[in-house]
């Protein structure tokens, strides 16, 4: 089965204690079957060598069922936790064209399928517990009497006592896991709807993974480990209750003659350990589909985002000077199948060139190809056909990821980070209470240690945040996709008047998607976009009239 190849996978050391310490409880439970047989049949004839041998399999049992089902425990996260890491990892190192149409089953995965695996593999500590049980007990069969039915349900309310003790400790413990597991949840979206943000920012990757989705899963993971096991433990303190309770039956039986042994052997022996043993299988059976299935997914996905894994990164750096040549396309193609519209939309072919510290506006109606521009230009998309040069240099597969490390981006549909421990500099520092005022930000937001208070803002003001962020990275070039869109009028003239001229004074290169023709002045060009091509190029005060005159919708 592929959970049995994946617990080989984790540790085969640990599913070999687990299998080889599950086998010697099983062997240990049907000892105290033989023993309570001969009990029964002697009549307790020899009661001292009943007692050493029963007490002796007693304790044997205890200690190796335990043993078992805290290994498999402690297994079961680890593939878990193996599971989250290797599917986050191969989403990292992944393309961001090829992830982009597979969002959702991702998020399925990351999601649905680990956690109906996670569910599976924590009922297989007790569906081994009742298969122990049911070598035990299978030859046994039982005839119901009140007197044995009463001391039953004595011995099943102490077990139940001593089972409910630890149900509040435990009860925090899954509390603060399910918490960490809502946090787990919003990197999980973060990973997926911040692909852009982190295919763009190598340091964003490396302090994203390491400093809150791996440290996140493994306190999960350690949180769950110890409350399975306290609750195992005191599960297994119940059963050996219900064992020593049996024991003492027979005692009880000897000397006031309640019940017939035979009785006592059929009605004890199959309550006790048949029923449940095979409710426990039988119930675990379906869940058993199910996980071979999520697997089957996993397995799946995790090929194909093998299969689109970029290459690594070799250096790629803005060095030029203002004013020379930065960015040039030629022969620009790329095409996509629009599902709504159920067409193809062609983009370019686009020439293009752009020069270190230049201020472009690019401006078109909706669906003209703005958008998808901008990820062709920013390395997101790799075009279908003609080259991208940056410094002169071709820019292809083996250098996409570090071309991307030049951008800084956000885009109509952003993911906003909360943390700062991915910029290495001290230049935030200087920086981010400036910044705050001047976006009015900073009476709602503030920086705790490397992270932001919050992001949980209106989507103005989280638009605003995200600008903050990317002006805090410091990168030769911004991308700026219709960001001005949903703000007031003050943040409007903040944005155009104000950081944008301090972006080009700082040499920086800035693309701006735009609508807002009242700014078209501050552009060095502006650049049109119809049906997916570059229909005109002039400088400001010539192209607003062409912009308000043309039949393109805005």
């Amino acid at each position: 089965m592929k959970i049995i190849s994946l617990f080989l996978k984790s540790s085969t050391t640990k599913f070999l204690i687990a299998a080889i310490s599950g086998v010697l409880s099983g062997l240990c439970l049907t000892g105290i079957i033989q023993v309570i047989h001969e009990a029964i049949d002697s009549h307790m004839a020899e009661t001292a060598n009943l007692t050493i041998r029963f007490v002796s399999l007693w304790v044997l049992y205890g200690l190796t069922s335990y043993l078992s089902v805290r290994t498999i425990v402690e297994l079961s996260e680890d593939v878990i936790l193996y599971l989250r890491k290797m599917v986050s990892d191969k989403i990292l190192k992944a393309s961001f064209q090829s992830m982009e149409s597979s969002q959702h089953e991702l998020l399925s995965i990351l999601t649905t399928d680990i956690n109906i695996i996670s569910y599976g593999i924590n009922r297989l500590p007790n569906v081994i517990t009742a298969a122990a049980m049911l070598v035990g007990c299978i030859a046994y069969m039982a005839i119901i009497s009140w007197q044995l039915l009463a001391m039953f349900a004595l011995l099943i309310l102490i077990a139940l006592f001593f089972y409910n003790l630890p149900m509040h400790a435990y009860k925090n413990r899954m509390q603060q896991s399910r918490e960490i597991q809502n946090k787990l949840f919003e990197y999980f979206e973060a990973l997926i709807y911040g692909l852009k943000e982190l295919s763009l920012s190598r340091n964003l990757r490396e302090s994203f993974k390491e400093n809150q989705l791996y440290p996140a899963s493994e306190e999960q993971r350690n949180h769950n480990v110890r409350g399975s096991i306290r609750l195992t433990l005191i599960s297994k303190w119940g059963e050996m209750l219900l064992l020593i309770g049996l024991g003492a039956m027979l005692f009880m039986i000897q000397s006031f003659g309640w019940s017939t042994y035979e009785s006592f052997a059929k009605f004890l022996t199959v309550a006790l350990f048949l029923l449940p043993a095979l409710q426990r299988i039988s119930g675990f059976l379906p869940v058993l589909g199910k996980m071979n299935v999520s697997l089957e997914q996993i397995e799946k996905k995790g090929l194909e985002l093998d299969q689109n894994k970029e290459p690594r990164a070799i250096l790629l750096e803005a060095r030029q000077q203002v004013g020379t040549g930065l960015i040039q396309l030629e022969e620009i193609t790329f095409s996509y199948y629009h599902a709504d519209e159920k067409k193809f939309f062609q983009l370019g072919p686009i020439n293009l060139s752009i020069n270190k510290g230049d201020l472009v506006y690019l401006v078109g109606g909706n669906g003209s190809g703005k958008s998808t521009l901008a990820k062709v230009l920013s390395g997101l998309y790799l075009p279908e056909t003609g080259t991208v040069f940056f410094n002169g240099e071709k820019v292809d597969s083996s250098n996409l990821s570090a071309y991307r490390e030049n951008y800084g981006a956000i885009f109509f549909d952003f993911y906003l980070f909360d943390q700062l421990s991915h910029i290495k500099s001290d230049y935030w520092k200087s920086k981010a209470e400036e910044y705050l005022k001047l976006l009015e930000l900073d009476e709602k937001v503030w920086i705790e240690g490397e992270k932001l208070n919050t992001t949980k803002l209106s989507t103005g003001q989280r638009k605003r945040l995200a600008l903050l962020m990317s002006l805090l990275e410091d990168k030769p070039f911004y991308l700026f996709d219709e960001w001005a869109a949903s703000q007031d009028p003050y943040y409007k003239n903040v944005f155009y008047n104000v950081i944008l001229p301090d972006l080009k004074k700082a040499g920086k290169t800035v693309f701006v998607i735009t609508h807002d023709e009242q700014y078209f002045h501050c552009a060095d060009r502006i650049l049109l976009m119809r049906e997916g091509k570059l229909v005109d190029e002039s400088m400001p005060d010539d192209i607003i009239s062409f912009y308000k005159s043309s039949t393109v919708s805005t």
